[in-house]
């Protein structure tokens, strides 16, 4: 017998498994803990420099490449991005995820 005769013999057993089925489904969504948008605090520090009037060139040489030097150093770096327009800097320092920023020591202050 095939699933098609045992439908057509049997509609109301049918029926019935299909309503376990969703009872079943229902019962694990209701039931089941995962949280869809969980928190994560993702470890970043930014670091912004100002000098007014400097070029582009100028803040990158000679600010932003001293920054991004010293940071390397640290341990439990993911990633570094630096971006500089006329008069400012910034430093984007991305740790990996195990890693609490908050336990850190001051780093990098001696540079600034």
């Amino acid at each position: 017998m095939s699933i098609t005769e045992i439908s057509i013999r049997k509609p109301a057993a049918v029926i019935m498994l299909v309503l376990l089925i969703i009872g079943l489904g229902f019962y694990g969504y209701t039931n089941l803990n995962a949280d869809l948008f969980p928190t994560v605090n993702t470890p970043v520090i930014t670091i912004i420099t100002e000098h007014n009037g400097a070029a582009v060139s100028v803040i990158e040489k000679d600010i932003l490449k001293p920054i991004e030097d010293e940071l390397a150093s640290i341990s439990g770096i993911d990633t570094i991005r630096s971006g500089a327009a006329v008069g400012y800097g910034y430093t984007i320092v991305m740790f990996k995820m195990n890693v609490d920023i908050n336990s850190m020591s001051p780093i990098g202050l001696k540079i600034l």
